[in-house]
This record gives structure tokens, C-alpha cells and sequence, in this order.
């Protein structure tokens, strides 16, 4: 950003105190990954193996002897097709712990998002088209906050490689919270981001603005990159139900009860409102059967548990 972009977005009203966060990358979990690992300890584990999948040893009950779990694999005849998902999840790339995630609201980072940077988006002031303008105006004023992918050395995100902007969000109570946009910018000649950033930007975002509400509803005054490149045009982009609810908040949401915060509490009521409540009613009704299923599988585990 030049100098005199920096002093129309100091006139800006923004929102709280500034702060910039340095995130770590740490390696995304992959739950195909965990599901190979409790299919070999099984299968090992009914062979008579002690698996130790933090040194990838496993040895015979009793044993003196460990041996690599893949060699483990070989000598009970495991499937081979367990055994080739097994070596994918030994052979991961390892984290480049030079790069980090830093977190800010700072203003000019955030009005800065896509000016004067490695890549492109309509959010560049440069364009100097009023609805950009507009925008990060209101991106500043409401709390966005940016996260760069950087150098842990770069301290003030002078040579950032990718970007993930995150927007509030507002519970049914008026609880503010922020979560990621999907979209990652970078520079299109570079190499694309690691998983891990987009991973890191998550996991700091639940951590940190952990939801109290049973429902949000992205702010109306930001920019929705989501929305905008959703070929559905369906609400999912600007709805979010709590995923950490019980039962019965899902099937009060179900039988609805958020209609009244909604209509009293939303700035969205119009023709986006119908959109809202049938959302919030689909995602409640994906988290009760994803509940539903854990407890038949609980309830399978208690009847026959696995062999000590």
C-alpha cells in the first residue's frame, strides 16, 4: 500500500484493539489416514502385536523384539491394499517450519489484503473502484482479520506468499465470531500453499472465537468470496450452525425455535431470511445424524469391545 493509502485507512473507524498472531504450521490431521492406522492395529493386534505407531514398531505380545510395522504387515499377509495405505501415511511431507501463519486485523493489513501483493483479486484498492473501497472499509470497521502465510522472520508481512481473509460472523444472541473464507490467494506463479496454512488458519479461528450461539450468520457488510464464487448460490456460504451443540438444541433448531431471533435479531430478514432458516435447519439435521451414527458405534464397541 502507498503512503497516501495508508492515511485513508487510518480515517477509517475499525473495530478492537490490534493484534498480530504468529501461527505455527503444524501437519492438518487426515482421517483416512487414522482410519489405516486402527485397521492395522486390529489386524496386528489379533495376530498377537503390541503396535506402537509413534516409533512405527510393533512386536510380539510378550516379545523382546520389535520390528518395523510395514515388515509386520508383510509376515501376517495383510492385505495389500492395507499395507499400501499404510506407507502413505509414513511418507508425508514434512512441515517447512520457516513459514508461518500471521493472524492480524491490523488495518492496513487488512485493507491491504490484495494490494501490492503476489496475486490478484477485485479487493485491490488500486482498482479504485468504489465497491472495493466500500468494502474494505467495511471489512475494517466490522473486524476482519487476514492471515498471511510468511516467513517467521517477516515480522511486519512485508513479503507474504498467500493469503486467507476471515470475516465476522454474528450468533443469534449477537456473539461475534470470525472463520476463514474457503479461498486461498497466492501467487500464481509460485508453488500453491501447503495444506498445513489453511489447516493452521482453522484451528486458530476455533480455538480463539470458540461459538456460544446456536447458530451465525455471516455480517451482511463484508464481501462474501464465498458466495461469490459458489455455482450453487446456496446459503451454506454465509450459515453456520455450531457443530459442538447437544441433541436437543439441533432438534430445537429443527422444530424452529431460531425463528424468532432470526426475525428480531437478523439484518438479513427479506429474501435472504428464508434462505438462513432452511440452512440452519439442513445443518442441524446433518450434525443429529452424525451424532446418531456415533452412538451406534459406541453403542457396537461397548457390546463387543477390542481385545486387551
Amino acid at each position: 500500500m502507498s503512503a497516501d493509502q495508508k492515511k485513508i485507512v487510518d480515517r477509517w473507524d475499525r473495530h478492537g484493539e490490534i493484534h498480530t498472531t504468529s501461527v505455527p504450521l503444524k501437519h492438518a490431521p487426515n482421517p483416512e489416514h487414522e482410519k489405516t492406522r486402527a485397521h492395522v492395529s486390529d489386524l496386528l493386534g489379533n495376530k498377537g502385536f503390541d503396535v506402537d505407531h509413534k516409533s512405527g514398531k510393533a512386536k510380539k505380545n510378550g516379545g523382546f523384539h520389535s520390528i518395523n510395522i510395514s515388515s509386520a504387515l508383510g509376515k501376517v499377509r495383510a492385505p495389500q491394499d492395507l499395507q499400501t495405505n499404510f506407507h502413505k501415511t509414513t511418507t508425508a511431507t514434512p512441515v517447512n517450519h520457516d513459514l508461518v501463519a500471521k493472524i492480524t486485523n491490523h488495518p492496513h493489513h487488512v485493507a491491504g489484503m490484495s494490494t501490492g501483493q503476489a496475486w490478484h483479486s477485485c479487493m485491490d484498492l488500486n482498482n479504485q473502484k468504489p465497491f472495493t473501497h466500500a468494502a474494505l472499509k467495511a471489512a475494517v470497521n466490522h473486524g476482519t482479520h487476514v492471515a498471511y502465510l510468511t516467513h517467521k522472520d517477516d515480522h511486519d508481512i512485508k513479503n507474504p506468499t498467500a493469503r486467507i481473509a476471515l470475516h465476522p460472523w454474528i450468533g443469534e444472541k449477537g456473539h461475534k465470531v470470525v472463520r476463514p473464507e474457503s479461498r486461498v490467494y497466492h501467487n500464481p506463479n509460485g508453488p500453491a500453499p501447503p495444506e498445513e496454512f489453511k489447516h493452521a488458519v482453522h484451528a486458530h479461528a476455533e480455538e480463539h472465537h470458540p461459538m456460544k450461539d446456536r447458530f451465525y450468520v455471516k455480517h451482511h457488510d463484508v464481501y462474501d468470496d464465498d458466495a461469490n464464487h459458489d455455482t450453487e448460490k446456496s446459503a451454506k456460504t454465509f450459515v453456520k450452525v455450531n457443530p459442538h451443540l447437544k441433541k436437543d438444541d439441533y432438534h430445537g433448531l429443527l422444530n424452529h425455535e431460531h425463528e424468532k431471533e432470526l426475525r428480531t435479531k437478523s439484518t438479513d430478514a427479506g429474501k435472504r431470511a428464508k434462505k438462513i432458516h432452511w440452512e440452519i435447519r439442513r445443518q442441524a439435521s446433518a450434525h443429529l445424524a452424525r451424532i446418531r451414527k456415533q452412538d451406534e458405534e459406541d453403542t457396537i464397541l461397548s457390546k463387543h469391545p477390542a481385545p486387551i
